[in-house]
């Protein structure tokens, strides 16, 4: 299978970014997950639009732009 390094912002990564990862190593794909050198805060209009995406959609839950605390950096394999 494909060797993909995967590069989540150290600072809130989303819960679509852990979801893509972990089906990228279901289907048996070898995933590192890499934290981005100079990760900055989401910016305010993105948050927003996820808290709006929520919203919109009656997600009592956290919907896939739901910060994480962190998603720890792993090397594949």
């Amino acid at each position: 299978m494909v060797s993909i390094d995967v590069i989540v912002p150290q600072i809130a990564p989303r819960r679509w970014q852990e979801l893509v990862i972990e089906r990228l190593r279901a289907d048996g794909h070898d995933v590192a997950v890499l934290h981005q050198a100079e990760a900055a805060a989401w910016p305010a209009a993105a948050k927003l639009a996820f808290a709006f995406e929520q919203r919109l959609f009656r997600r009592k839950g956290p919907g896939l732009g739901a910060p994480l605390d962190r998603l720890e950096a792993r090397s594949g394999g």
